[in-house]
């Protein structure tokens, strides 16, 4: 079976919303975040809805057949993504905490030995399936926990999935998997997408969503696509006009929300400017680091964190820009080490190993 083309400009956007993400937890360190970007955290959103679609495209047709062996194959490529450089990132969280204990910075890091049970459920990625405190170790990772339960429902999700005909019944329940997620959070009296009720909810219902509107618009047939995805610039005007002129509200975010949902299929036609932006080897390489980013940037934003003086203490308006620009590269720096040196090419050696052991099964 051929493999599905690429689609670098979802790789870009892929990219930004983990910088979106990142950004978010940095604005900590400013006095006060600029209008439209004090709701960074909807780049997990995005990232939802991408990674439904993108997979889909990906592995969608080769595990609409149901067989064992394309099942376990993805499931391999999966824990190479996602396990080796999460695994890593709690190491160093782990020495950070038996640093910080040593030199009186380290806040209320929790050590191993406090709560290995707590460690344990962490190293699993099982952090935000209701065991412990998903937040407790390293914060943003529970987006990672819902994904990798994602992953494991995924099969039996594209079998499911392959055999639903009609585009537009996908387009419609791609979009009760997002009214979904609004009739959650009213009858929860949520104010903001950004609460732990949410979480599993958000995860579950855009992840599904992402994998219907592959199946309502496959970018290999964009010419029967509605106009109104002929472009993703209308969308990305009014996701920046909803984020920046509309006050926070829990309406705004599910509007905005809506609007990736019409943006990620609407940029596999894009061309030209967006396109040259989206797929330059900057953002590329960021998307390709996406997962990297997300297990690894709390670590930078608690470092400086401890390090940055008392915000009750006149902190000049440069020095907190200073923290956030730190953050940043920070961030960026150490995701790209982890890229690299870990998970490249973990990646690599537990792809071959899965290769060998479905050869060796099926007598080749």
């Amino acid at each position: 079976m051929a493999s599905p083309r690429a689609l670098p400009a979802l790789t870009g956007l892929r990219g930004l919303a983990a910088l979106w993400v990142v950004a978010f937890h940095a604005t900590g360190f400013l006095a006060e975040a600029p209008r439209g970007l004090d709701r960074r955290y909807l780049g997990v959103d995005l990232f939802f809805i991408l990674s439904g679609y993108v997979l889909t495209h990906v592995y969608g047709d080769r595990l609409a057949s149901g067989r064992m062996d394309e099942a376990m194959r993805f499931l391999g490529r999966r824990i190479a993504r996602l396990w080796p450089v999460w695994l890593a990132a709690l190491g160093l969280f782990a020495a950070k905490a038996e640093i910080g204990r040593w030199t009186g910075l380290g806040g209320d890091a929790s050590r191993v030995g406090d709560d290995p049970s707590t460690w344990i459920v962490f190293a699993l990625l099982v952090q935000s399936w209701g065991w412990v405190d998903p937040e407790r170790l390293n914060p943003p990772g529970w987006s990672l926990s819902y994904e990798w339960a994602a992953s494991l429902l995924f099969p039996a999700l594209a079998v499911a999935v392959a055999r639903l005909r009609s585009r537009a019944a996908a387009a419609v329940l791609a979009g009760g998997c997002l009214a979904l997620v609004a009739a959650w959070c009213a009858l929860r009296g949520l104010p903001t997408l950004h609460a732990h009720a949410a979480f599993g909810v958000r995860a579950g219902a855009e992840f599904l969503a992402g994998v219907l509107i592959f199946r309502a618009w496959p970018p290999d047939d964009a010419g029967r696509w509605p106009s109104l995805l002929s472009s993703p610039w209308p969308w990305l005007v009014a996701l920046a006009g909803t984020l920046v002129v509309l006050p926070r509200h829990l309406g705004v975010e599910l509007g905005a929300v809506a609007t990736f949902a019409l943006l990620v299929p609407a940029s596999c036609r894009a061309d030209g400017a967006l396109v040259r932006v989206l797929a330059h080897p900057w953002l590329l390489g960021l998307g390709e680091r996406s997962c990297a980013l997300y297990a690894t940037h709390w670590l930078v934003v608690e470092t400086l964190w401890n390090l940055f003086p008392r915000l009750s203490a006149p902190v000049a308006d440069g020095f907190r820009l200073g923290f956030f620009v730190a953050t940043l590269c920070g961030a960026g720096m150490l995701a790209s080490a982890m890229y690299r040196c870990v998970e490249a090419p973990a990646r690599r050696g537990v792809q071959a190993w899965v290769a060998r052991g479905l050869a060796g099964r099926n007598g080749v």
